[in-house]
């Protein structure tokens, strides 16, 4: 019995000895406590206690935050960078877009446009026509940007073009406009028609100090720019008539042309208007006809007795001169009118109201057999150059009428033929042999004789049987030009001729 007292006691004191240097390592050995406890039951001093589990609760759940939207700025296309002019406006295409697909769409979208020079482009002058299609994407709208720089004014502007939609996000694009300049218009030439020598005016506009005119490929002397608007210079040497371009180039190589604008009229060696007579009375007697070509050849009566008569509104408006087919004339003195150039070519618009043996209009020198002379009365129409050097005569009746205006082309082509022409049509031609017509073929004298005599117009050359040589008629404009010409270059003058009178012509001009 003793010895069981003193194995539990000393299993007691073990177990203590154990407890207390596991608490010392601050281990605990859950295996040995157990074993004891199970033989010996708990030491006396501490009860035995049962823990209870701590009691469990559910976690809050966290909220799921709400993802924010996020707005896509616009997109804008690019414009390309540009030349323009001053004086009209410029369109530009673009196009632009809400962006971030069509959730996006029915965003509004507004547009604004600046200058960064406003003196050659103020911000009131770039006008942006677009307009917000709701719902619908933008994309399927064409905007377009009209842009008109200040007049006169030349330079570079960066144009800043901005989009900015409804919930405030915005895009930008830029592009440069350099303005230039506008080229030059040319819409008139007054007269549209001279010979060399004569001033003509140019309207259009866009003139600039500089500017080059030329009649074809040959430039115009004297130029002179008067304004943006008017500008003169002086016909160019030319010695035969042509319809020619006239074109204006200003100093940055810009030009417009007026395509066969002009007629130049060559150089008439003599050039009678009706409508150059200034300072004369409707039916007044006048002494003097004034030439209007170069050669300053003024053709003048023999006598007051011989005066014609000025006529102030005869043939389409205009006026014309009236020989009374009895001894009114004018003639050019020593002022004679040869040629060795190829021939002679004569124009002219004129009527007749009788008939004659010789019925010339213009002749010059003795008509036996040293003159040559164009010729028309109410019955017939002709011409003759001398026959005894070559010449010939050709005369063929016409049915034009008494009275009536008609154009005459009477041609002298030397060593080839002579041909006359009425309203622009051959009627009668034949050939000669003929190489010059000068002093020695020409019976000529500064005044009328019985033998010889000055060009005349309205009668025969020489004083001698003059009653039967000479016209009772108007005429309205005589061209006399000592060469012969290229079928274009005379069909440019019957036109001249026809559209001044109203003349209708067998050929087109």
């Amino acid at each position: 019995m003793k010895y069981f007292k003193f194995t539990l006691f000393a299993l007691a004191s073990l177990s203590m000895q154990l407890t207390t240097a596991c608490n010392h390592a601050g281990q605990e050995s859950k295996v040995e406590s157990s074993f004891l406890e199970s033989i010996i039951g708990p030491p006396p001093s501490t009860p035995r206690t049962t823990a209870s589990p701590a009691p469990t609760s559910s976690p809050t759940p966290t909220p799921t935050p709400t993802p924010t939207p996020t707005n896509n700025s616009p997109t804008l296309s690019s414009i390309s960078n540009a030349t323009i002019s001053y004086g009209s406006a410029s369109n530009f295409s673009f196009t632009v877009d809400e962006g971030g697909g069509t959730s996006e769409d029915a965003q509004t979208i507004s547009l604004t446009a600046t200058s960064s020079d406003t003196t050659v482009i103020p911000d009131a002058s770039i006008v942006i026509n677009y307009t917000d299609n709701g719902s619908s994407s933008a994309h399927l709208l064409t905007p377009h940007i009209a842009i008109t720089p200040a007049s006169g004014q030349t330079g570079t502007a960066t144009i800043t073009l901005m989009a900015t939609d409804s919930d405030g996000a915005s895009v930008s694009s830029t592009f440069t406009l350099t303005v230039d300049h506008p080229a030059p218009t040319l819409t008139s030439v007054s007269p549209a028609n001279a010979r060399q020598g004569q001033t003509i005016t140019l309207t259009g506009n866009h003139f600039r100090t500089g500017m080059t005119i030329e009649l074809d490929s040959t430039s115009c002397g004297s130029v002179s720019i008067t304004n943006a608007t008017t500008a003169t210079c002086v016909v160019p040497t030319l010695a035969k008539p042509l319809r020619m371009d006239i074109k204006i180039t200003n100093s940055d190589s810009k030009n417009a042309t007026l395509s066969d604008g002009f007629l130049h009229l060559g150089n008439p060696k003599l050039w009678l208007k009706a409508d150059a007579i200034t300072g004369i009375s409707n039916n007044a007697a006048f002494g003097t006809w004034n030439d209007s070509s170069s050669s300053g050849f003024n053709a003048s009566s023999s006598a007051a007795a011989n005066n014609p008569t000025y006529i102030q509104s005869a043939i389409n408006g205009l006026p014309a001169v009236y020989f009374d087919g009895v001894d009114d004339h004018v003639h050019l003195g020593s002022n004679y009118i040869f040629s060795s150039a190829g021939g002679v070519t004569a124009f002219a618009v004129l009527n007749s109201y009788e008939a004659r043996t010789v019925p010339v209009f213009y002749d010059f020198g003795f008509s036996g057999n040293q003159n040559y002379s164009f010729m028309y009365d109410s019955a017939k129409v002709g011409l003759t150059t001398p026959a005894i050097y070559g010449g010939a005569s050709t005369s063929i009746a016409h049915a034009a009428g008494s009275g009536t205006y008609v154009l005459y082309t009477g041609e002298i082509v030397f060593t080839y033929e002579q041909r006359v022409r009425l309203n622009g049509a051959d009627i009668a031609s034949t050939p000669i042999t003929a190489t010059k017509l000068t002093a020695a073929e020409i019976g000529e004298s500064a005044t009328r004789t019985t033998g010889s005599g000055p060009v005349t117009i309205g009668i025969t050359s020489k004083n001698f049987s003059q009653n039967q040589r000479n016209l009772k008629g108007h005429i309205a404009e005589l061209i006399i030009i000592p060469n012969s010409l290229t079928a274009t270059e005379r069909d440019a003058l019957e036109c001249y001729l026809s559209e001044k009178y109203n003349l209708a012509i067998a050929h087109g001009c």
